[in-house]
């Protein structure tokens, strides 16, 4: 059993702390978070530090971290710097969700509730497969991709680094979604989106860069 500490006490941290305690395999969860000390309690979860406290939790040999940041440049940004530290970051995964043996998860990665990851999925380190998402065989998600909730990927879609699939979309059969992309709720992706876009609709269609000028 191990300390954990999750980095971040938003919507999506108290996401995270309720699939940890789900799992049953932490004696504690807490959380970092830079309101402290203004803000020092996330409903039944204790704040007991900002991020940058982080070294004072990490001399106790049987704690772990996970980043629960939902906009993905953020937790990418933060996953590398602790990777770079060396400190230990977990993954966590539902006790609802489906997740095939024969599936790869990466580091850092949450599996939310009623989630399925089919078998020869390949998911990338930090992304979140969010509440009652599907991801299909042979389904390559990069690091730091955002699948939200009840979102159906189809067999072997490549969704890239640090793109967010909007609620409850649907990507077509081998379609690839190139990196930071974002594509809107409800659309249905049914040809590739190239690298940095912003698509919508039924069907998604290119609508603009995310790429500030």
């Amino acid at each position: 059993m191990q300390t954990l500490y999750i980095i971040g006490a938003g919507g999506h941290g108290k996401v995270a702390a309720d699939c940890a305690e789900a799992m049953g395999c932490f004696d504690s969860v807490y959380f970092l978070d830079d309101g402290y000390p203004d803000y020092n309690q996330a409903l039944s979860w204790k704040i007991v530090g900002k991020v940058k406290d982080i070294g004072d939790f990490r001399a106790d040999g049987d704690s772990v971290f996970f980043v629960a940041i939902g906009d993905c440049f953020a937790r990418a940004k933060v996953i590398d710097d602790l990777i770079q530290k060396g400190i230990e970051l977990t993954t966590l995964i539902h006790p609802s969700a489906v997740v095939s043996r024969h599936a790869e998860v990466g580091v850092g990665t949450l599996i939310c509730a009623n989630a399925t990851v089919n078998i020869a999925a390949k998911i990338g380190q930090g992304c979140i497969i969010n509440t009652a998402a599907s991801v299909d065989h042979d389904c390559t998600i990069v690091q730091y991709a955002h699948i939200a909730p009840g979102v159906n990927l189809a067999g072997t879609v490549t969704i890239g680094e640090k793109t967010f699939v909007g609620v409850g979309s649907a990507v077509a059969h081998g379609i690839h979604v190139g990196n930071h992309c974002i594509i809107g709720g409800g659309a249905a992706v049914v040809t590739d989106i190239p690298a940095n876009s912003l698509a919508v609709g039924v069907p998604a269609k290119v609508k603009k860069s995310t790429i500030s000028s």
